[in-house]
C-alpha cells in the first residue's frame, strides 16, 4: 500500500515479499548444491596423466563453474539481507532517497535496496545530494556479513617465532666462541 505519507511497506505486503524471497532462496540455495557437487566431482576427476589440451579445458570449465558458483552465493547472501530487512521491517525502502521502492521492483528484483530513480541517478553519475534525502528518520542498515576463514597469519606467526628461536640458539653459539684464538 504505497501512497505519499507512507514510509514503510505494511505487515501483508511484507509477507508477500517474504515468500517471494523465500521461494527465490530455496531454488538458488538448490542450484548452489549442484554447481558445489559439480565442482567437487570435477576437482576429484581432474587426473594428472592428461595431456596440455585436456587441462587447459577442465581447468576453464573448472573456473566457470567456480565464477558461476560465487555469483549464486553472493545472490544468497543478499536473499538472506532482504528477509533480514523484511524482520526488521526496512523491506523496500530506498538507501539513498528513504523512498518506498515500486511494488513491481521488488517483486522482480527482491535483493534490491535502491529505487529506480536513485539507481538511475547513481548510474548516470549525478552527485548524491541531488537526489532527494530522506529527513531526520535515522537510516537502517541491516546485512549479514558471513565470517571470514581463518587467515594464515597465524601460521605465518609461529613460523616467525620457530626462525627467530632457531637464531637465537645460533646467536648463544656465536657468542661462545673466541675469535680472537682463531686468528692467532
Amino acid at each position: 500500500m504505497q501512497n505519499s505519507k507512507t514510509k514503510r511497506y505494511s505487515t501483508g505486503d511484507l509477507l508477500a515479499f517474504e515468500k517471494v524471497i523465500q521461494r527465490k532462496l530455496a531454488k538458488a540455495e538448490k542450484q548452489l548444491a549442484t554447481l558445489d557437487a559439480q565442482l567437487k566431482e570435477a576437482a576429484d576427476n581432474k587426473s594428472s596423466e592428461s595431456d596440455w589440451v585436456d587441462d587447459s579445458s577442465s581447468s576453464a570449465s573448472l573456473q566457470l563453474l567456480d565464477t558461476m558458483a560465487n555469483r549464486l552465493r553472493k545472490h544468497v547472501i543478499d536473499l538472506k539481507n532482504a528477509q533480514l530487512r523484511i524482520h526488521n521491517k526496512s523491506y523496500g525502502i530506498c538507501s539513498l532517497t528513504g523512498n518506498l521502492i515500486d511494488r513491481k521492483r521488488l517483486m522482480a528484483v527482491p535483493t534490491t535496496t535502491k529505487s529506480v530513480a536513485a539507481k538511475t541517478a547513481k548510474n548516470k553519475g549525478e552527485r548524491r545530494s541531488s537526489i532527494v534525502r530522506r529527513s531526520s528518520a535515522p537510516k537502517v542498515i541491516s546485512r549479514v556479513i558471513p565470517k571470514a576463514e581463518p587467515t594464515k597469519t597465524v601460521k605465518k606467526e609461529t613460523d616467525y617465532l620457530k626462525h627467530l628461536a632457531i637464531t637465537d640458539q645460533l646467536l648463544e653459539g656465536v657468542e661462545k666462541l673466541d675469535l680472537k684464538e682463531d686468528i692467532d
